[in-house]
């Protein structure tokens, strides 16, 4: 009788296989844009890179003079995958040397990122590449120097820090240094008697502050910034917070996050609106099917009433007419499941959601049936 009954009138049940299989295809046509979409989003993040600077917040124009310990305390951090320092103080040549007085000595860890800070042109032997990250004692000096000194790249010569360019410590300590290359520059704001050498130079233990006075007043980076490492992107905003805890109120971390939310914004909006899109799908395909099925089940009153009326008991009536939707909704879950896995995203608890409840509003329109009153089965039926 139910097959029967579907087969004269097929409009319904294909409607609600219809709208089973559209329960499965949009979801899931949506949710492989979602993950598109968050794979675009997560290489948007990690193909950018936050540069991070420290401003002063006394005045505007003030020295950058930051403590080393703040400076090696953000180098140090897992968030923080690489940085830039200078430091800068009075030296002169222990041996006989071109220039009468003092000049300045700079400490960097990049000395390619200080030439292009600085307008100077590096000179080093062919194919050799300079590595100021470590700790040698090594130095970078202007072509008019090494004429003025009578050297050469590869000599050595000894040097000694001083407090002030003024006078010469004579009881600062010896540092040897290798020459590995040299610069030259026409416009630059670096002496021409400078030399430029590893930061570790300003730090070890034959190095070029010695003195408590020149500690206090030299021992300080004049230049830093730091890059975030781009797997913590993300979090950055939280990563700012730790940062400018460290720093403390004296600085303002000054970062370039705000080209990075600039071009991860628009996709975060399509990301919401897609999401709320998916679960408003997700609701209305559940509830969708159920309704037509309530609507399939109300077809089923002349056939209820007709068995009723033949003294057959509502429980045996509901039994009955409950189980031929419970397995024509299955086998269309089954349908639906095999388009899921044919698609590639297996949802199953998606199409079970739908199945189970179609199936319990199918149980509660039959049961509504059972327990109306004859007469008014009978007058729904005559009308």
């Amino acid at each position: 009788m139910f097959m029967k009954r579907m087969c004269r009138k097929p409009l319904l049940p294909l409607l609600l296989l219809l709208v089973i299989l559209l329960g499965v295809l949009f979801p899931t046509v949506l949710n492989q844009s979602i993950e598109k979409s968050y794979t675009e989003l997560d290489e948007l993040y990690a193909g950018i890179v936050i540069q991070c600077k420290l401003i002063p917040q006394t005045y505007i124009g003030a020295d950058f003079a930051l403590a080393p310990e703040i400076g090696d305390q953000l180098s140090r951090m897992d968030e923080v995958s690489g940085y830039y320092c200078e430091l800068n103080c009075p030296y002169y040549f222990r041996d006989p040397g071109p220039s009468s007085g003092n000049s300045m000595a700079y400490g960097t860890n990049d000395i390619y990122r200080f030439a292009g800070e600085h307008a100077l042109e590096l000179c080093f032997p062919v194919g050799e590449s300079i590595d100021f990250s470590g700790n040698d004692n090594i130095c970078v000096v202007s072509e008019d120097l090494l004429a003025a000194a009578s050297r050469s790249i590869g000599d050595t010569v000894t040097v000694a820090g001083s407090v002030s360019t003024a006078e010469r410590d004579t009881n600062a300590p010896d540092l040897n240094l290798t020459i590995v290359g040299s610069f030259r520059a026409e416009d630059t704001d670096i002496p021409w008697n400078a030399i430029i050498v590893p930061k570790s130079c300003f730090f070890d233990t034959s190095e070029l502050l010695s003195t408590a006075e020149g500690i206090r007043r030299w021992r300080v980076y004049t230049a830093f910034d730091f890059t975030i490492d781009q797997a913590c992107n993300k979090e950055f905003d939280t990563v700012k917070e730790t940062l400018q805890g460290i720093v403390g109120g004296k600085w303002l971390l000054y970062s370039t996050s705000r080209e990075l939310y600039r071009a991860v914004q628009p996709l975060e909006k399509k990301l919401q609106m897609q999401e709320m899109l998916f679960r408003i799908m997700t609701v209305l395909f559940v509830f969708l099917p159920a309704l037509i099925t309530c609507l399939l089940c109300t077809k089923d009153k002349n056939e209820v009433l007709i068995r009723i009326l033949y003294g057959e008991k509502p429980s045996r009536v509901f039994w009955s007419s409950w189980a031929p939707y419970t397995g024509l909704l299955v086998l269309y879950g089954m349908l639906a499941l095999l388009l899921s896995q044919a698609m590639g995203y297996l949802n199953g608890w998606n199409i079970a959601g739908i199945v189970v409840v179609s199936i319990l509003a199918a149980g509660i329109a039959i049961g509504l049936l059972c327990k109306t009153k004859l007469v008014t089965l009978y007058q729904s039926r005559e009308g």
